[in-house]
């Protein structure tokens, strides 16, 4: 795992705590672009925090005391917001003008427009927020980053509400801005999906809801464990194509689910996303809330599983080579 040797220090860890056989205090290495070197009041706080109890450097609790933390989730909410606003204005103009669910969409299939836009959306906002704070927008990333030890608990409980509150922002202010016509393009029969949100559909139970997300989202977080949170893939693909890597990964999974059930929008893979809308347009859109929640997060902890039961790029063999070159520096 990139913890160890000298990945600690590339991140900008005190020397000495690579070298040392104790403990060092959690810190954040869930930066979705690699290459991410701490700032210098992170590497204050860590340093601080080595007279803290073991409990509270391990779950972090030492950057609640830390302005750099409050940054970071004020960044957070602030592009939650802004990707929730442009997700939901693609899906609305993927289906123009559409009166109600039993009419074409201008653009069909949807899916498609829908799926490469977002490709687009993604990247770019991950380019411009990975830096100071990781770039999440997304409770998945932060709760599986959470199991693996790249995110600190506490950083984490923090991070979640952030996401929900810009994501609620971002459906108010589209709501506002547009006629209710318009917000009720991708409404489908059920009432469900309103204002670009998430919706099952009549042909989905709950259940298959959840397998849906579980799925798809499985795919989704393995592919960013393979191209940002793996060192030695990081150092493969660089800063910018793992990004790149990850948005391909969403659109490609927008479009498999997309038309997979009849007025359904397939899958979510973010339940910060979902819920947005379903809370700003009420009823039945906060239908089957729990599958977009209960999906990715079972899918994070399948992945947190084999993460730690197979680490990357086999860890043993990677620590042995550090301390061999270690010796000879």
């Amino acid at each position: 795992m990139e913890q160890d040797g000298d990945v600690e220090q590339q991140q900008g860890a005190p020397k000495e705590l690579a070298n040392q056989g104790v403990a060092s205090p959690a810190r954040f290495r869930g930066h979705l672009v690699r290459g991410h070197v701490a700032a210098a009041d992170e590497q204050s706080a860590i340093e601080v925090a080595k007279n803290d109890p073991v409990w509270s450097q391990r779950l972090g609790l030492y950057e609640l005391r830390h302005s750099y933390l409050w940054k970071a989730v004020l960044i957070e909410v602030f592009c939650t917001f802004g990707m929730v606003m442009t997700s939901i204005g693609v899906v609305l103009s993927s289906f123009g003008r559409q009166p109600g669910p039993d009419q074409a969409p201008v653009i069909n299939p949807p899916t498609l427009t829908i799926a490469v836009c977002h490709f687009f959306v993604l990247m770019l906002f991950i380019f411009s927020f990975a830096a100071p704070s990781g770039g999440h927008m997304n409770p998945l990333i932060t709760f599986s980053t959470v199991l693996t030890g790249h995110t600190p608990l506490a950083r984490g409980v923090v991070y979640v509400p952030a996401q929900l509150l810009g994501a609620v922002l971002g459906s108010l202010v589209m709501r506002a801005a547009l006629p209710e016509a318009t917000t009720r393009w991708t409404e489908n029969s059920l009432g469900q999906g309103a204002l670009g949100g998430c919706a099952a559909g009549p042909d989905l139970s709950p259940g298959q809801q959840f397998l849906l997300e579980f799925a798809f989202s499985l795919f989704l977080i393995c592919c960013c464990y393979g191209c940002a949170f793996d060192e030695r893939q990081g150092r493969l693909f660089g800063p910018i194509l793992g990004p790149a890597v990850i948005s391909a990964a969403l659109a490609l999974c927008i479009f498999a689910s997309g038309n997979l059930a009849r007025e359904s929008s397939g899958a979510g893979m973010n339940p910060a996303r979902c819920f947005g809308p379903a809370v700003v347009m009420g009823g039945s859109n906060l239908d089957n809330q729990w599958a977009y929640w209960a999906g990715p997060f079972a899918a994070a902890t399948l992945n947190a599983f084999v993460y730690w039961l197979a680490p990357p790029h086999h860890k043993a063999i990677y620590d042995e080579q550090k301390q061999s070159q270690s010796k000879t520096v």
